[in-house]
């Protein structure tokens, strides 16, 4: 399986409501093997959206900085990529 940690760095929630819905009856993300862990120690990547604001840095930057290696970080969606 795929386990992943959020971290919302800022933005306008688009991508939380995209992530909720994946694991949906229809889509159902988790039959899949994919899962959303409570802590980064627990992750195989942290998935990020949003803008990184200045206030956010040092927190994803934790967050990543505890995920075990190998580490993945996915920008996910518009802002976070751009």
């Amino acid at each position: 399986g795929f386990t992943y940690r959020e971290v919302s760095t800022s933005g306008n929630n688009s991508v939380e409501a995209e992530l909720g819905a994946s694991f949906n009856s229809v889509f159902d993300s988790e039959g899949l093997g994919i899962r959303v862990v409570a802590s980064p120690k627990h992750a195989d990547a942290i998935l990020f959206s949003g803008p990184v604001p200045a206030r956010m840095i040092q927190p994803l930057q934790k967050a990543f900085s505890v995920t075990p290696d190998p580490k993945i970080l996915i920008a996910c969606g518009t802002e976070a990529v751009s």
